[in-house]
């Protein structure tokens, strides 16, 4: 990735687009980009971050581990997507690991360069602030859908909320990765999964093609989950069904 493409990739990305020319010219001069293949270790659990890595091409994954070796994906990011700025000004490392799950190319922009042009840059600074504010109400939604939301709930919400921007009656939800991993960053089995779309299909709440799923009446499956989550009951009859306990990680 030559000087180019790199002030052309910060310029795109939400975290880097508020920022001055100069601003962008001094995070690309201190970047380097860096290539992965597919299921890839990126980084480990207690890894020091290097900088803000930002995707540009490709899709990877954060997850943590259980002592029993569980995985739980806790976020799947694109191109423009970023991670690794928390951890630069809480001098903490990784609580998670990243792994590549296409072929990934990362621009890595350094820890130095970050925190020098946070303090001469006001604007970079306030769009660190929203990007973490956007992180932290994705782990209180988390929460709570996991904590109180059973797993047929949580797939249900998860298809509603990503059809919010669009109007009418239908929306069309792609996915930019694989049910499985999915299924991870919901807290669900494969099996659940699977047995949820079918459950939404075989009703006509929905339409799935490979990774595009089609929600053929918005209101009637919004409606759907209000009614379980009213009365207490479960979408449908799934041993698994059921709320899923997950402890709260404290950072």
């Amino acid at each position: 990735m030559n000087q180019l493409e790199k002030i052309e990739l910060l310029r795109q990305a939400d975290l880097f687009s508020p920022l001055e020319d100069r601003s962008i010219e001094q995070l690309a001069a201190g970047s380097k980009s860096s290539r992965f293949d597919r299921k890839a270790r990126i980084s480990r659990t207690g890894d020091l971050s290097p900088g803000i890595r930002l995707v540009r091409c490709g899709l990877l994954k954060l997850s943590i581990h259980s002592h029993q070796g569980q995985e739980k994906v806790i976020a799947m990011l694109d191109r423009g997507k970023a991670f690794g700025q928390a951890e630069i000004f809480s001098g903490q490392p990784f609580h998670y690991d990243a792994h590549s799950i296409s072929k990934v190319e990362l621009l890595t922009v350094s820890r130095d360069s970050v925190r020098r042009v946070s303090q001469a840059d006001a604007r970079f600074n306030r769009a660190l602030v929203e990007c973490l504010s956007r992180q932290f109400d994705a782990l209180v939604r988390d929460i709570k859908y996991a904590s109180g939301y059973t797993v047929s709930q949580r797939l249900v919400s998860f298809l509603l909320y990503r059809a919010e921007a669009q109007s009418g009656k239908e929306a069309m939800v792609e996915l930019a990765f694989t049910k499985t991993a999915l299924a991870s960053r919901l807290g669900m089995s494969p099996e659940s999964f699977s047995r949820t779309l079918r459950f939404l299909q075989d009703r006509g709440l929905i339409t799935v093609r490979v990774r595009r799923i089609r929600i053929n009446d918005v209101d009637a499956l919004s409606d759907l989950l209000a009614e379980s989550l009213r009365d207490g009951t479960c979408l449908m009859h799934l041993s698994s069904d059921q709320p899923f306990r997950t402890p709260v990680l404290r950072h």
